[in-house]
């Protein structure tokens, strides 16, 4: 994977319902995890998941976030395209499988800090 297109269609390829988003973070590929869930808003529903992962650009290369994690906690860094998205990937299938879960909630923050659990 080069593009983040071609890492959108593996992704999607694979099960998951990712889409690339411009914005603050960059020029990002978000990978929705955790259960769908839908709000009935009027006549219609918003669809909605429990967390997004985000893969995106630093200077370095590329980085994961899963979405959970503190601020003040490194993401995980990689040299290439490629190299994040399978990492985000397998973070993805750990969150979906129930394997990845929250240890602390801050009062103060609305983010969490995660641990694999064992």
């Amino acid at each position: 994977m080069n593009t983040r297109s071609e890492a959108v269609q593996y992704l999607q390829e694979h099960g998951y319902e990712a889409f690339e988003r411009d914005w603050a973070m960059g020029k990002t590929i978000g990978i929705p995890t955790g259960k769908k869930r839908y709000t009935k808003i009027g006549d219609g529903f918003l669809e909605g998941w429990d967390g997004i992962m985000w893969v995106y650009p630093i200077e370095e290369g590329w980085a994961v976030d899963d979405g959970w994690t503190d601020d003040d906690i490194d993401h995980k860094k990689f040299s290439s395209l490629n190299e994040a998205v399978l990492a985000a990937r397998e973070i993805a299938a750990a969150i979906n499988r129930g394997e990845w879960h929250r240890t602390k909630m801050s009062p103060s923050k609305s983010s969490r800090k995660l641990s694999r659990s064992s």
